[in-house]
């Protein structure tokens, strides 16, 4: 039985949520947790049996900030963001149990971390800033678009997405969705949104809607041997219904329409090229 490329990219997120030595926890409405991955529920269970997660969320984290916090005998760094998925708000926790020291190491990898995951969860996927500037490419899109992806990192989008509006979305903050765009000569369908941090426009973040660009190449492919076939079908059927007459096709059987047929006839005899006949 074939595996599907959402399962494949779900087990690997799993994975990656549990492999992943950090601490992670994802709320909804400051409140409602939406994922805890393995890691943090088995410290909990180990070293804080009595810990409830209301105890951090119940603080006032500023997100984007390093908080050093003290649970009972062991020491928590958590480091709170704003995110937004499909237009809702949520709050990523990210937490690190090493007593006695700083949060550098997820200052250094969280990056490297998160990129890894996109590349894993999406094909067709481009990151810029508020200036529109390429901070994130996807290898697959890289490939698609024909460009180098680490050396498009920090060129404006304008120079490696050909037709695109990213940089527009980054400016305007007004999503789009479901647009056409023509890359290539091909036309593939994409959605661009703006990233938004504590109720400022930070970048904006576009997807192609397919399950992976090989998909769309064979699709756009198809569609475009389509449409030529469309043209070449609209043009025999022209052809087959184009208006033909003759003289035989004018009926009437009065000596006026008669007498004016006739003279008609003659006419068309000497035009050329011949007309009627």
């Amino acid at each position: 039985m074939a595996v599907d490329d959402k399962s494949i990219h779900e087990g690997l997120l799993n994975v990656l949520l549990e492999k992943m030595p950090l601490g992670i926890l994802v709320t909804k409405n400051e409140s409602d947790v939406i994922l805890c991955n393995p890691m943090l529920s088995d410290f909990l269970n180990q070293h804080l049996p009595d810990f409830k997660l209301s105890m951090i969320l119940e603080r006032d984290l500023l997100p984007g900030v390093n908080t050093r916090l003290q649970l009972k005998k062991e020491t928590v760094i958590v480091r709170k963001e704003q995110i937004k998925c499909l237009k809702v708000d949520y709050q990523l926790y990210l937490l690190s149990f090493s007593t006695g020291t700083d949060f550098a190491y997820i200052e250094e990898n969280r990056e490297v971390l998160l990129r890894d995951i996109l590349e894993v969860a999406y094909d067709g996927l481009v990151m810029v800033d508020r200036d529109g500037y390429v901070q994130l490419l996807t290898h697959a899109y890289a490939d698609f678009l024909g460009v180098d992806q680490e050396r498009s990192i920090g060129k404006h989008v304008t120079e490696v997405i050909e037709n695109t509006r990213m940089h527009i979305v980054a400016k305007t903050g007004k999503p789009e969705t479901a647009e056409l765009q023509k890359i290539k000569n091909n036309y593939i369908i994409a959605t661009r949104s703006p990233m938004v941090k504590q109720g400022k426009i930070v970048g904006a973040v576009g997807k192609i809607l397919f399950k992976n660009v090989g998909q769309f190449t064979a699709l756009s492919k198809r569609v475009k041997l389509l449409k030529t076939e469309l043209k070449k079908y609209k043009g025999d059927f022209r052809e087959r219904n184009k208006a033909s007459y003759t003289f035989e096709s004018l009926i009437g059987e009065s000596p006026l329409f008669l007498s004016v047929k006739e003279k008609a006839r003659k006419v068309a005899k000497m035009m050329i090229p011949t007309s009627y006949y």
